[in-house]
């Protein structure tokens, strides 16, 4: 796993981990979706993570996976996390005026298609969804710091 992790201001922060399996790997590997947010928390407790964003490897559709775990189920962690959430699945002219200029959004045809993210029902409680392949953590990190950033 790789990880970046951002600071969005009064004491909390999210954790932005590449994981180096498809979402369903991922949540096997886990023991399923109840399990796989039990050991995301228990990692964000640990490290002190107000919430924890896995990016996967794309699936055989040649989409990719993004799971969205906070800390807590309640309170500012919760927030932050239904905040980015919000912002991933916003349709393409949501996307602020700061980052339509940056011309990786475009190259990744997020500035047409949005993150197309489609949510995975079976996998819950995990908040899992699957998103287009070419979306990279270079696009979905920079947009959720900035949503998470501006509660």
């Amino acid at each position: 796993m790789d990880m970046k992790v951002a600071d969005v201001g009064e004491g909390n922060t999210v954790a932005f981990c590449s994981v180096l399996c498809t979402l369903r790997d991922f949540c096997t590997k886990a023991g399923g979706g109840q399990a796989l947010v039990n050991a995301i928390q228990d990692f964000a407790e640990e490290r002190g993570f107000s919430v924890v964003v896995g990016l996967t490897q794309k699936d055989d559709e040649g989409r990719k996976g993004i799971t969205l775990t906070s800390r807590a189920s309640t309170g500012k962690e919760k927030a932050i996390e239904t905040r980015i959430r919000e912002r991933l699945i916003g349709p393409p002219a949501s996307i602020p005026k700061v980052f339509r200029e940056n011309p990786l959004f475009d190259a990744q045809g997020l500035l047409e298609h949005g993150f197309e993210l489609q949510i995975q029902d079976d996998l819950q409680p995990l908040e899992a969804f699957t998103l287009r392949g070419s979306t990279t953590r270079k696009t979905v990190m920079p947009l959720s710091v900035h949503a998470a950033s501006a509660l």
